[in-house]
């Protein structure tokens, strides 16, 4: 079904046209840095031009434009949905793409404008995609979210 379909186009095992990295990504410890960033869809139209910006591990970042300002596409580019037509991005001084695909994505939580939440639990919610996940990771999860309290006070 769907969610199958949904699986399958996540899986990079077999994606020809990103390079996957041999280093296995645990977790931001200092920045994620944009250099110079550049991205188009192909269409000689570019979306992103010379985005220089730094992350850094802990502080909250918002991205904020107009409808169709790119912002969505540079959120896309941590976690590879896509990689930039030029310039860098760095997670911890290490090229994102010397990363696997895969543990990357593991450790990165992506909340679109346009979510779908499941008609289950709010722990099931956050665990989806996520088979091993412990309880307690759960609510790490949460509480990076600053929705922790607020789940708990939940009936």
């Amino acid at each position: 079904g769907a969610v199958e379909n949904i699986k399958n186009l996540l899986k990079t095992d077999d994606k020809i046209y990103f390079q996957n990295g041999t280093i296995k990504f645990t977790g931001l410890k200092r920045s994620i840095d944009l250099v110079s960033v550049d991205f188009d869809y192909g269409l000689n139209q570019r979306v992103l031009h010379n985005i220089t910006l730094s992350i850094k591990q802990g502080e909250m970042t918002a991205l904020i434009g107009s409808s169709g300002a790119g912002k969505t596409t540079l959120a896309d580019l941590i976690p590879r949905f896509h990689d930039p037509s030029d310039g860098y991005i760095y997670v911890d001084e290490v090229d994102i793409r010397k990363f696997e695909i895969n543990s990357l994505r593991r450790q990165i939580a992506v909340v679109s404008q346009d979510t779908f939440i499941f008609n289950t639990s709010v722990w099931k919610n956050i665990a989806y995609g996520t088979p091993k996940v412990t309880e307690t990771e759960i609510k790490e999860a949460a509480r990076l979210a600053n929705a922790l309290e607020f789940i708990l006070e939940m009936p």
